[in-house]
């Protein structure tokens, strides 16, 4: 499934199932993953990253496609988030499970790992 939001005057809050997003995304907000979160790309996030574990990836663990999606406002994902590119978030993530991405991490603010 590929999701695609826009609307940049009035973001809403966006709450999903568990979400597979074909091509990288920009998430203009804060993220919440109810789930494990698995990049195919580089996970690029602008704010603090909470997870049970930040961690590389294998290559044939989220196979990269391209893609362009883009979120505005506040995203939760109650279950499991696959992103097939690179995933942006402008915004502090939550991930009640582990985070792994197969390209580079890059965090602004600290990293959290919590059991």
């Amino acid at each position: 499934m590929s999701i695609a939001a826009s609307s940049p005057a009035a973001a809403e809050p966006v709450t999903t199932g568990p979400l597979n997003i074909l091509g990288s995304a920009v998430v203009r907000g804060p993220v919440t993953v109810e789930g494990p979160l698995k990049v195919g790309g580089n996970l690029a996030v602008h704010g603090p990253l909470t997870a049970e574990r930040v961690a590389q990836l294998q290559p044939d663990e989220a196979e990269r496609r391209a893609g362009d999606n883009n979120f505005y406002g506040p995203l939760t994902v109650k279950g499991p988030l696959v992103v097939r590119g690179d995933l942006e978030v402008r915004g502090p993530l939550t991930v009640k499970g582990p985070a792994g991405a197969v390209g580079k991490i890059d965090v602004d603010g600290p990293i959290t790992e919590r059991p």
